[in-house]
């Protein structure tokens, strides 16, 4: 696999050294190499999954919630105790055997529904702690982070504007809150996320930029402060880049695909241009032809921010239905391995979780298959 280096910048604080490059010959992947361990069966209305910190425990969340083992077999269903309930995110506690998330749920005898930022024993699902703050006055809470022995921030996006509480793991009361001067019309609901900004807790938004476009949709890239709401940093994205999907790892960098391509900004750099760009292609061995794959259902930074997974496939409408699960190198933009791959639709990957020791990726298709797969991380070459 060859791949043409543009520029090398130097080292940022607090990230390891990325690489600012354009790929100018095709990257392709010949096989599949990660070896399957467990199947089992998925759920339907998870939308995303989640490790603890030690590997043990395995959440998937979404319209339902489910407890796992390191073994994929499951402990506890939500389904079975709060059948209407949603969970619209989950970040797992600094103690390891519970979880917080944002629970919707439904008002008797209404069409609506309240969210709750709750605290969850993660083998009963036993309610540990439950804020009701939100009942009143939000319109919307979307996202949690920065979650500490002491404190756990949570972005809300109000009828007018967007603000972040930050509350007490342990208690859920409220420690300090925060309005942020956007235009909350203007907020999309992609890209949204907490990082550390030089030890600072700091949110990510992508806004819908209107004032900036000289031709076509821009979208911005809007850091603030998680304390002050200070800006911290504003980046336009190039013209005609509209981004489907969107993660952030700890150290501000956000990689993003559109259309043809992965990206990787670095917030805390003080520039305005791409660190790495990618093109998405995967060679399909049954029949050796390479594809591109323009439709990403999900991507995830493996935790130490050195590989991104990417779940791609080339649309439900296609001629040829084609999907992969690919990793990628995060400073090279190589694709070093196929985890998986094929032609079938309903067994395309929606989502996509790293097992805390970056050594494992679980995936869950549409057919509802779950699998465990062990990664084999060095380059493929052709």
């Amino acid at each position: 696999m060859m791949v043409s280096k543009i520029n090398t910048l130097p080292e940022a604080p607090s990230t390891r050294t990325t690489a600012r490059m354009m790929l100018s010959v095709m990257c392709v992947v010949l096989a599949v190499t990660g070896d399957v361990g467990t199947v089992n069966a998925g759920s339907p209305n998870w939308s995303d999954l989640a490790w603890n910190a030690n590997g043990t425990l395995l959440a998937g969340f979404g319209f339902q919630l489910d407890v796992l083992n390191g073994a994929l077999e499951t402990i506890v269903e939500s389904d079975n105790l709060y059948p209407d309930t949603r969970y619209d995110d989950l970040q797992w506690h600094p103690k390891d055997d519970r979880f917080v998330v944002i629970e919707r749920v439904p008002i008797a005898e209404t069409n609506r529904t309240q969210q709750f930022i709750t605290i969850l024993d993660a083998v009963t699902l036993d309610v540990i702690t439950r804020n009701a703050l939100l009942i009143e006055e939000a319109m919307l809470a979307r996202s949690l982070g920065w979650l500490t022995n002491d404190q756990i921030m949570v972005e809300v996006l109000l009828e007018d504007t967007q603000r972040i509480y930050t509350l007490n793991t342990e208690t859920l009361e409220v420690i300090h809150s925060v309005d942020v001067a956007v235009n909350i019309s203007d907020v999309l609901n992609i890209g949204h996320g907490f990082f550390s900004y030089e030890d600072r807790p700091a949110l990510l938004s992508v806004v819908y930029c209107h004032d900036c476009a000289e031709e076509g949709v821009r979208q911005r890239l809007h850091a603030v402060d998680g304390i002050t709401g200070e800006i911290l940093r504003d980046v336009v994205l190039p013209p005609m880049m509209s981004a489907s999907q969107f993660d952030i790892n700890t150290h501000g960098q956000v990689a993003m695909t559109t259309e043809d391509s992965l990206i990787i900004y670095d917030l805390l750099r003080d520039i305005e241009l791409p660190v790495l760009i990618a093109p998405l292609r995967a060679r399909f061995t049954s029949d050796d032809t390479i594809s591109t794959l323009d439709r990403t259902l999900s991507l995830r930074w493996n935790p130490q921010s050195t590989m991104i997974t990417l779940a791609i496939s080339n649309g439900f409408n296609a001629t040829t239905p084609a999907w992969a699960v690919i990793v990628y190198d995060a400073i090279t933009g190589e694709q070093v391995q196929t985890v998986s791959q094929g032609v079938f639709d309903p067994d395309s990957v929606y989502t996509v979780a790293w097992h805390p020791n970056g050594e494992r990726v679980v995936t869950v298709n549409w057919s509802n298959i779950m699998t465990d797969y062990s990664l084999m991380l060095e380059n493929n070459a052709q």
